[in-house]
């Protein structure tokens, strides 16, 4: 028997129709299953970007931003019983921004070369303003594990508090305390000047309350002070020949007393300054 060719030719084109439609079913098929995967990816990341903008902690000192801001406090650091530094937490940024998840956080003290530890941690529920108050002191730090002998010997204490928040989003808040003493200090000093014609006093006024502190400049036999010096502007004979003069210097400030030598040999330490 014959085959019909019409019938073949027939038969050829259904088989490559059902293989044509399989192939685009199955493209139809994927392309839904990769735009429905789209759509529930973007779908996610709105909903977690919404949420996070929903998300508030906050400080009233601590702050967020790249450039960490810097406090000088002045407290007498020396003082365990007393605060160096306070600030504040919260969940809201303002009363129309309130954090609608709860939130958890931790405390973190740095300071240079003594290292970080953990000052404490909390938490805060949702949907309502709440802050919690942090008052650190001395006797804190030393409860951190710091020696208060490191603590204590310097002109002053640098504290850096790091508060993150760990829990539903991280977010870091920061800032640094510059805690110098309540009342001004004075420190002075004369580098070793053997085989020198002149000696140099030089004197720094630390920061204060005051704007000005009257101090007392005084100097043994063995050199004269520069009279030319506008600390020596008016200065009288019996002051010379007490060899001591009281002035009013700026406090934040340093000054320099060259003095001359009667002796260039001679290493000269007879020059003092002192706070009234």
């Amino acid at each position: 028997m014959k085959k019909n060719p019409k019938r073949n030719w027939i038969t050829a084109y259904s088989g490559r129709l059902r293989k044509a439609t399989t192939v685009l079913f199955i493209v139809a098929i994927a392309s839904g299953i990769v735009y429905a995967a789209y759509v529930q990816r973007n779908t996610v990341k709105e909903y977690f970007a919404g949420a996070e903008k929903n998300f508030h902690f906050c400080s009233d000192l601590l702050s967020c931003q790249a450039e960490v801001p810097v406090y000088n406090v002045r407290s007498d650091f020396q003082n365990s019983s007393e605060a160096l530094c306070s600030f504040r937490v919260q969940n809201f940024c303002d009363e129309l921004n309130v954090s609608a998840p709860s939130l958890m956080y931790e405390i973190f003290v740095y300071i240079p070369g003594l290292g970080e530890k953990k000052y404490g941690d909390g938490s805060m529920s949702g949907e309502t303003p709440k802050q919690t108050t942090y008052d650190i002191s001395l006797s804190d730090l030393v409860a951190l594990g710091y020696p208060a002998g490191e603590l204590t010997s310097g002109d002053h204490l640098q504290l850096r508090i790091t508060a993150s928040s760990f829990w539903p989003y991280r977010r870091h808040l920061k800032g640094t305390f510059m805690i110098y003493p309540a009342e001004a200090t004075l420190t002075y000093s004369m580098a070793d000047n053997a085989g020198e014609p002149v000696a140099r006093l030089r004197i720094a006024v630390e920061p204060g309350d005051d704007l000005q502190k009257n101090v007392t400049i005084a100097w043994s036999n063995g050199a004269v002070p520069d009279l030319t010096n506008p600390l020596f502007a008016g200065v009288t004979a019996s002051e010379l020949q007490a060899k001591s003069r009281a002035v009013p210097l700026n406090t934040a400030a340093t000054y320099e007393i060259v003095f001359f030598k009667d002796n260039p040999a001679t290493n000269y330490t007879g020059a003092t300054a002192a706070l009234q």
